[in-house]
């Protein structure tokens, strides 16, 4: 798992690597150039020929910070055995606990009325 700081778009240059928006994806691309317009806005040519505005920019390497076993856990709870064992057999196992609950009382009722 990577966390990018939002920040540090005008401080990128060239060579850089940057986290940026692209067709709803989140991308990684080096930064091949930066034009900056000023009051406009800046514009970053990305490897890939890639033209990026700077409202797409989510962040640079600088400002990343990387926590493994936190992306290892969602990996796990991500693919479909982990979820399987991990979320829904448990589940499965609660639900039908209460149901045999349910049983339980239900009888228990019908022989107190019998008495």
């Amino acid at each position: 798992m990577v966390i990018v700081g939002h920040d540090g778009y005008e401080d990128a240059e060239a060579g850089d690597t940057v986290f940026f928006y692209k067709d709803n994806r989140i991308k990684i691309a080096e930064i091949l150039q930066k034009n900056d317009f000023g009051e406009a806005g800046v514009i970053f040519k990305i490897d890939g020929n890639y033209q990026v505005v700077h409202e797409n920019v989510i962040g640079t390497s600088r400002n990343e910070t990387v926590i493994g076993t936190v992306g290892g856990i969602l990996q796990l709870l991500e693919s479909k055995w982990g979820f399987l064992f991990i979320i829904v057999f448990p589940s499965m196992l609660a639900f039908l606990r209460e149901v045999k609950e349910l049983i339980m009382e239900l009888t228990n009722k019908k022989q107190n009325t019998k008495e």
